[in-house]
């Protein structure tokens, strides 16, 4: 879902009919939906104690990340004058930086096994 919501923005570069662009940028809010199977793998990785701390500490760096990619991308639309190919140029950009994980995507912990030190057990309890 990661890699669509990158490859969804490639064609733009091409400028599309609004109908089209509007398709795509949908077919691109709909791949960050990867987004909700992360959070909740990281409220299981993080440790009671410090979840509150690490969430924190991620939201501001995904808001510092979204920001200078904002800006990042502004110039680069300035430099090339096109929106458009800028918007497909950030596509390309974050499918290549994906391309690695797509050979090792992250897997599930594993249901069968007890949960280690600092997760929750299924009573939403830390395990000891």
């Amino acid at each position: 879902m990661a890699v669509t919501s990158c490859l969804a923005l490639v064609p733009i570069a091409a400028g599309p009919p609004l109908s089209v662009l509007l398709a795509l940028l949908a077919l691109s809010g709909y791949g960050t939906a990867f987004q909700i199977t992360l959070n909740a793998r990281f409220v299981t990785e993080v440790p009671d104690t410090h979840r509150a701390r690490a969430f924190g500490v991620a939201v501001a760096a995904m808001m510092a990340g979204n920001g200078l990619a904002t800006a990042a991308s502004g110039a680069v639309s300035d430099l090339l004058g096109s929106p458009s190919l800028a918007i497909g140029l950030c596509g390309v950009a974050g499918v290549v930086c994906l391309l690695p994980l797509t050979r090792n995507p992250l897997t599930p912990p594993d249901a069968g096994s007890p949960p280690s030190a600092g997760t929750p057990s299924a009573a939403g309890r830390t395990a000891p």
